[in-house]
Formats: structure tokens, sequence, C-alpha cells
């Protein structure tokens, strides 16, 4: 198969098509907000934001498990604004099933899952008369839902956490808090690159209108938006930028509120030029990203995984070149790194030898044991860490090179078996 079609090729653009079926969710939301106007320039706005619009160009799960909760969230809009729906218990069933996709395919998207009591809540509140009894229907409603979406989950919960090491922050208080503080810098910053600081000042001054204004439904938005930032700089232990991925869409309907009010009280050529104005910076950094890369205003790891994608970055073409020419019978082992050997294999064409990804490989253990691996008469095994790991002096191995990425902080290693560790 991958010697009739390019996998890299074929990821990006599942990537990009989740991205664009997330901006028709993003219209469908809006239309179910406001009006179809409003809809239109949500979706706009988050096609053209670049924090969205990088990472739904290279392989990330991001766009997949956004594009799952923002169908789960207009399928549960649809059924709270339709009292018929509510009769009907599929309607119901199929939001579960959808976040269950969103929050298997990356749990973290459980810092949105607050958009759900956000909406409900701020609806009610914008209604003329509040009633206490419909709140507590809601909140029956979504209790139901969480608990069957954990519930279905939890038979895969841990498998699926396994390996994600970007949130391993401790149960402990001031450990958060300090965690806490250090990534709201780095959120100021990618915030500032990935969004813009047309679009930022585009949220305040929406944020001030729309307390003004007293309306709930956008409060709603507003809170959502917050409680994502604020659980993924609480327990989120190696930041990147792809970690607000999930900011775009709250992000897009607060910008397109201020677009949607520009639009009604000013003449028509006026909005034109301010969505101009505001949209320019923005829409200059995507065509920089995709023209110019290098030099795009993007972080550096972003930058290695644009041209080589989400395993390596630089050092992984020189590695593979190497192990080209190394005989059938070697074996490589690999830390249990998520596409790592699929991408030898499949994109670097390193099909002449066998490599195995391996859960063993924990540099924590003072002892190497590889017996427990059935393997056909290998006369060659060696390791590969990918992730700057040190193993422990006590391991059978020897380092025979290593290969720099793009800082020369990191490097890819790859060390000869000597024999078990026994």
């Amino acid at each position: 198969f991958s010697k009739v079609i390019n996998p890299l090729l074929i990821g990006r653009l599942t990537m990009v098509t989740a991205d664009i079926i997330s901006a028709f969710f993003i219209y469908k939301i809006g239309n179910e907000l406001v009006n179809k106007r409003y809809g239109i320039f949500c979706s706009i706005i988050y096609l053209s934001l670049p924090l969205n619009f990088f990472h739904s160009r290279v392989i990330l799960l991001e766009p997949i498990t956004n594009v799952f909760f923002l169908a789960g969230l207009y399928s549960y809009q649809k059924y709270f604004n339709n009292p018929k729906n509510k009769i009907n218990k599929k309607n119901i069933i199929k939001i579960i099933i959808l976040l269950v996709l969103s929050f298997l395919s990356k749990p973290i998207a459980i810092v949105s899952f607050s958009a759900l009591f956000l909406f409900s809540i701020t609806s009610r509140l914008n209604e003329k008369r509040f009633s206490v009894l419909n709140f507590v229907s809601d909140l029956k409603t979504q209790l139901i839902i969480f608990f069957a979406v954990f519930l279905l989950a939890s038979p895969f919960i841990f498998q699926v956490w396994n390996g994600f090491s970007d949130y391993r922050v401790g149960p402990n208080f001031f450990q958060m808090f300090a965690n806490f503080k250090s990534n709201l810098w780095l959120t100021y910053w990618w915030l500032k690159v990935y969004l813009t600081m047309p679009i930022l000042f585009t949220i305040l001054f929406s944020i001030f209108i729309i307390f003004l204004k007293k309306d709930w439904k956008m409060i709603g938005i507003i809170f959502w938006l917050l409680s994502i930032i604020f659980f993924e700089n609480l327990i989120g232990t190696n930041f990147l930028p792809r970690h607000l991925f999930l900011v775009s869409a709250p992000v897009s309907l607060l910008v397109g509120f201020l677009f949607l009010e520009i639009w009604k009280k000013s003449k028509k050529t006026i909005a034109i030029f301010s969505f101009f104005i505001i949209l320019i910076i923005p829409l200059a950094n995507n065509v920089k990203i995709i023209n110019d890369p290098k030099n795009a205003p993007i972080a550096l790891e972003d930058k290695q995984q644009f041209f080589y994608d989400w395993t390596s970055g630089e050092g992984l073409n020189l590695l593979a070149n190497d192990l080209k020419n190394f005989t059938e019978d070697a074996v490589i082992f690999n830390e249990y790194d998520l596409g790592f050997g699929w991408s030898l294999k499949y994109i670097y064409k390193v099909n002449n030898i066998t490599i195995i990804e391996s859960r063993d490989l924990d540099v924590k253990n003072t002892r190497l044991n590889l017996s427990n691996i059935k393997l056909t008469q290998p006369q060659n095994i060696y390791i590969i860490f990918n992730k700057n790991s040190v193993p422990p002096i006590s391991w059978p191995i020897d380092l025979v090179k290593s290969y720099d990425k793009v800082t020369g902080i990191r490097k890819i290693k790859l060390y000869r078996y000597l024999g078990n560790d026994t």
C-alpha cells in the first residue's frame, strides 16, 4: 500500500479534512447560538487562525479530537434547543458516542466538556424566566452523558493514557501551582504567536462588549475558553503550542461575535475593511507557514514537525539511511514511541530489517532483558532512543552513533545490544 500512496500525504489530508469538517460544525454551532451570518463569520475565523491552520497540517491527534467534540457539542445543542429531540433517546446515544470518540482519540478532550454545562446554564440564564426545574433537568442529562462517556471509555482509558507524558503533573498542590505558573507564561507566548496580537485584542474587546450587553450565551463561551486554558495549564507537564489547539473553537466564536456587531452597526464597506485589518496578520502568517516554514513565526518543535512530522524531527532521515545498510538479520528495538517505528518503515522505507517497538526499554529499570521476546536467529540486535533518554550504565549496550536534531540539543541514539543482562 505504501508503495502506491504516500502515507504522510494521506495523514495530512486526513487532518485537513477533519479541520474543514470542524469549521462546518463551528458554522452549525454559531447558527444555533445566533444566526447563519454569525456561523459563517466564525467558521472563516476558525480556518484563518495560525494555531489551527498549522496544527491541522501535520499529523497530530488534536484535529480528530476536536472534530468529534464539536460534532458532539452541536448534537447537544440540537438536543437542548428542541424539546421534541428530548423524547428521542437516540439523540443522547449519538452525543455519548461522539464524546467517547473524542475522549479516546485524546483524553485531554475532557477540558472542553465544560462547554456542555456552560452552554445549557447560560442559555437558561438568557431566558426571561429562569426555571430551577429546567436547570436540574439539564444537569441530570449532563451527568448521564458524562457517566456514560467515562463508563464506555473505562476499558480503554489506561491503554490510551499510557505514553502521554505531556500530562503527568503529580497530585501535589505546590507542584500543580508551580506547573500552572510556568505554563501560563508559555500560554501567553504561544497565543501571541499562534493567534496573533490583533486576534487577542479582538477577543478582549469582544469580552468587554459581551459583558456590557449581558449576553449570557456569549458569556458561556468566555468561560469555556477560560476553562480550557486553566485545565491545560494546570496539568500540562510538557507544554507545547498544540496543547492549546482546543481553544480554536471558542476563540473563533468570540471573534465572530465582534465581527457580527460591527456588521450590524456600521456600513458594509467599513465592516469588510475591519475584518481585513484583523485577519491580515493571521493570514500572512499562514502563507508564510506554507511558503517559508523555516522562518515562519512558529515554535522550533513545530518547525521540525512541519518537515519530518511527529516522531523525530531532523536526524531521522540520517538514521534511516544508515539502517538501510544493515543486514537482513538485524533487529531494531526502539522505545515505545507511537509512530516512530512505523515512520522508519513506511515513510523512510527501511524494509530490510525487523523493527520492534518495545515497552521493556524503560530507562528507570536498572536491568535490561530482551530474552522474553522471541526472535528468529538474530545476529545483530540494536536499540534506538528517540526521546533523549539516557539508559543506565548497567545495561549491556554500546553506543554506535548519535544523530543531531535541529537544535543539536536533542539526539536520536543508536546502541548495539551486547547480550542478556543476567
